[in-house]
């Protein structure tokens, strides 16, 4: 007798998604250092879309301005400040409890997921907007109370490339 195996795939929302990324974020928090930032990551490549986040920081023009090396480092310079920083920080001080999904919206491939984070007594208003669907949401702007990293890194960029052209920006990007 010939056994068939079904295999069944649970597609994601985008509430779910931001759910089951700090989950899996608290879950490396007693782990090794080095396992824990290979799995931070790893979380990170799954819900972000670094690419995403960096065009829309440099705005349309100065992205397209860019060769698909420099486009890299722009990316990555998100990568490396929210994987290594920021969500290694949410592993930390948010408890499972201190998660608190308060909105889903959706329209098309775009939707937005209000929550609330609960950290060491403070509680902070965290706005997600992602783009996908089909269980492959992923985040491209984070609002935390009411200040958009995506905005607050597009001011920055702005200024320096006004001051310094791409090369000015890539050379500051590049250092850790």
């Amino acid at each position: 007798m010939i056994g068939l195996l079904l295999v069944s795939t649970v597609l994601l929302g985008p509430a779910a998604t931001v759910t089951e990324a700090v989950h899996d974020l608290m879950g490396a928090r007693d782990l090794d250092p080095a396992v824990r930032q290979a799995q931070v990551l790893a979380v990170a490549h799954r819900v972000m879309d670094f690419e995403g986040m960096a065009r829309a920081a440099l705005g349309e023009t100065a992205w397209e301005a860019l060769t698909i090396p420099e486009r890299a480092i722009v990316a990555h310079a998100f990568e490396r400040f929210l994987g290594q920083l920021y969500l290694d920080r949410v592993a930390d001080l948010v408890s499972p409890e201190g998660l608190v999904i308060l909105s889903e919206r959706t329209v098309g491939d775009r939707a937005e997921v209000a929550s609330r984070l609960a950290v060491k007594g403070d509680e902070w208003d965290v706005v997600l907007h992602l783009r996908g669907g089909a269980g492959a949401w992923r985040i491209v702007d984070l609002v935390v109370g009411g200040v958009s990293l995506v905005a607050n890194y597009r001011s920055q960029f702005r200024t320096i490339l006004r001051r310094e052209g791409s090369a000015g920006l890539l050379k500051r990007l590049e250092q850790p």
